[in-house]
């Protein structure tokens, strides 16, 4: 146990707790080798039992001795806490003070312990929307899976594991510090169908050596990996046409140091890499730090952020995002709900942080949670957890939020492809100018693997991006970025002639893995050009061009509103015969919308000028909702029409119907009570409509038609395919007469 060989050492205590069940300087020792091999759950049960025997005069060194000492307490309140017995924990950790002196090396920490129960409790008391899913068992296994990187385009994920390799070639070593295999780096690439590959581990993996990643380029040609040298340092390994090169000490002179160097994370404009060090002058433990680079290509000196991201407590594994200023980091502090918590904060443009937000529940949990990374979007978070509905060990699990922090920049992305699908050749680079700042021209490097590549843009500038082999043009674009204060994204893909070396554009438009698409052939030559706004309750909030393909930029819009659609051009004058799609980056249709003879369409499925013609309504609810939104243009239309039909003397009857899609519920007893709920609300809410502009209802039947659970069943794809699933989940009225 000295020695700190954990895995050794508990066997032994094990071994003689059989003969001696009762022995609390056992059970404490057995106790604390889980500790040391982080895993305070299982620590536990030989704390509640040894808690009966604790003495002042405790010798762990005495052959004789069988009682505990008093920091027992301590672990036994931090491993209640661990284990998500808070109200215990608190008691627990409030025993431990009251018995023992301020000056205890612990006390300190049963003063943290108190203050993290107390944010624990809060932060369950207000949970937020996050959808966690475990990545699956073609990246999990029964080992330990963590640290995992994403690419900012999340095509590959980067891991590290303690698995055994397929190959098994690392079956024989063991470390025996903790009885498992030593660590590996692995990567998955995600196919174009969204799903991942079996995982492999990177060339520089040594079986008898910890390899551990800790961050990843945006492009995912870097990987920087942590070496157990020098007192910890950080190490950069680069892909090298389609291997991962040996690791090799980072250029920059003050990043590693004769302290510990546990993470360091590139930013995604390659201007910055923050990493993390508890060298002497920091405010306590682990800090956060920062270099940034010069005009002629070297490294500042080292730069401690500071407050309010750093504290006398320890902060770790930043990341930035795809803006540049936003930042996730991990910190162990009193705003911890145990352990370390998942934190965000944004930089504004004097280049100071905001007051870190603990990012909640059940994001963050009562144990080590570290290590989070998006996606550009902000959107899909990776992390690691040791959940029960795991594979065994620590897993990966997919955090989707609705919620990004991510603000005001664009991401262009895409393909090289060739004609026969091979490899692209070695040699090709990408120079981005930008034209708007005249700033030195950067090159990129394009994937040799799948021929993608992703870059940082900025919002209203304008690039020139110029393909080249061999410094030898063949293909060039000059790109305007719109001016949107919200994430973007440009996709771009090329089709490139081998043998002539020329490229020819597939498409390139900016999108955010959807786009609306006008399909009516005929007609898309005129609509180049043409202005697109959307207005969402009769405010304008979005405009832009139609492109030469009859497509223009998908926004998010609130389904708890109306919407409009206008094409504001003079010289259209086919408004009836137009159909605009909403189209995947699979070319999937998500949902049709049509126009009236001015050029407006609602979003809707129903949009109509006549009830006497269009006698439906149906309203398209978000997750888990059951309430629409009463100021809807559409409800109103079709209020008045329904006032129509009645004042010319008719018999009404409105058939009612409802839908939930398969997508589990996770506020309801199940997806018929959803639906079931949504017929009779809906029903409910329509009736109050009706009379608020003097409808007499009791000349309307209303007819409960159906309430169904239907549409494509579930595959853990809810942000993937949310558009699919919201097509059904809705509230449909239906006039008959």
């Amino acid at each position: 146990m000295d020695d700190k060989v954990y895995a050794e050492a508990l066997f032994v205590w094990d071994y003689m707790l059989e003969e001696s069940p009762t022995n609390s300087n056992l059970l404490y020792k057995a106790g604390m080798c889980h500790i040391r091999l982080n895993d305070e759950k299982k620590a536990l049960p030989y704390f509640e039992k040894a808690q009966y025997s604790v003495v002042k005069n405790y010798n762990p060194y005495l052959s004789t001795e069988t009682n505990a000492p008093n920091e027992l307490f301590y672990y036994l309140a931090k491993s209640s806490h661990s284990s998500g017995k808070i109200d215990t924990a608190y008691r627990q950790y409030d025993y431990f003070m009251k018995n023992v002196k301020k000056k205890h090396e612990k006390y300190d920490l049963g003063v943290l312990g108190l203050s993290q129960c107390t944010k624990a409790k809060e932060l369950m008391a207000d949970p937020k929307p996050y959808l966690i899913r475990n990545i699956g068992s073609v990246v999990n296994t029964a080992a330990p899976e963590y640290s995992p990187m994403v690419t900012l385009d999340g095509s590959a994920l980067f891991f590290t594991t303690k698995r055994m390799r397929a190959d098994s070639s690392n079956r024989k070593y063991i470390n025996i510090n903790n009885g498992q295999h030593f660590e590996d780096v692995y990567v998955s690439y995600r196919n174009k169908d969204g799903k991942w590959t079996s995982p492999d581990y990177l060339a520089f993996c040594e079986p008898r050596k910890n390899n551990a990643s800790i961050s990843v380029s945006p492009d995912g040609q870097q990987v920087f990996v942590y070496e157990d040298i020098n007192g910890g340092d950080i190490y950069l390994s680069q892909l090298e046409d389609t291997t991962f090169s040996t690791p090799e000490p980072f250029e920059a002179e003050e990043l590693n140091s004769e302290a510990w160097e546990t993470h360091a994370t590139i930013s995604p404009d390659g201007n910055y890499l923050y990493f993390v060090s508890d060298r002497e002058g920091g405010l306590g433990g682990k800090d956060i730090y920062r270099l940034k680079i010069l005009p002629d290509g070297s490294w500042s000196k080292a730069y401690n952020l500071g407050e309010p991201i750093n504290s006398e407590f320890d902060e770790d594994s930043p990341f930035l995002g795809a803006d540049n200023n936003t930042m996730f980091f991990s910190s162990n502090g009193p705003n911890s709900m145990g352990g370390y918590d998942i934190f965000v904060s944004r930089m504004d443009e004097d280049e100071k942080w905001s007051a870190p937000e603990n990012m909640g529940y059940p994001l963050n949990s009562y144990d080590d949670d570290i290590f989070y990374t998006t996606t550009a979007d902000g959107l899909t978070g990776f992390y690691s957890s040791d959940k029960l509905d795991g594979q065994g060990d620590k897993d990966i699990y997919i955090v989707e939020t609705e919620n990004s922090y991510i603000k005001n920049v664009a991401i262009f992305s895409g393909f090289i492809l060739t004609q026969d699908n091979s490899m692209i050749p070695k040699g090709i680079t990408i120079h981005v100018t930008d034209l708007t700042d005249a700033t030195p021209t950067k090159i990129y490097r394009p994937r040799r693997r799948d021929g993608g590549y992703v870059l940082n843009l900025k919002p209203c500038h304008t690039y020139q991006i110029d393909y080249k082999k061999d410094k030898v043009d063949f293909y060039n674009t000059e790109l305007y970025v719109p001016c949107n204060s919200s994430y973007q994204e440009i996709k771009h893909e090329l089709l490139l002639d081998l043998i002539n070396l020329e490229a020819s554009e597939l498409v390139s438009l900016p999108v955010n893995e959807q786009r609306w698409e006008f399909t009516n052939s005929e007609f898309i030559n005129q609509l180049e050009g043409a202005q697109v706004s959307i207005h969402e309750d009769d405010s304008l909030i979005y405009k832009e061009f139609v492109n030469k393909y009859g497509q223009f930029p998908y926004k998010k819009l609130d389904p708890t509103k109306s919407h409009l659609f206008k094409i504001e051009e003079d010289d259209i004058d086919f408004c009836e015969e137009l159909v605009l799609n909403l189209v995947d980056d699979k070319n999937n249709i998500l949902d049709t919308y049509t126009f009236n003879d001015e050029c407006q369409t609602g979003e809707t499925v129903s949009e109509f000028s006549d009830i006497l013609t269009t006698p439906i309504f149906q309203y398209n609810f978000g997750y888990n909702k059951e309430k629409f939104n009463t100021k809807n243009e559409a409800l109103k239309l079709y209020v008045r029409g329904v006032q129509q039909v009645i004042n010319a003397g008719k018999e009404v009857t409105i058939l009612v119907y409802s839908s939930a899609s398969k997508v589990p519920t996770r506020s309801y007893k199940n997806n018929q009570d959803l639906a079931n709920k949504r017929l009779q609300s809906g029903k409910s809410t329509l009736k109050k409509v009706l009379k608020s502009y003097g409808v007499d209802t009791s000349k309307i039947k209303f007819v409960d038609e159906s309430a169904k659970v239907q549409g494509p069943a579930y595959n853990n794809d809810a942000q993937e395919k949310k558009a699919v699933y919201q097509r059904y989940q809705y509230i449909k009225f239906e006039i008959q007469f």
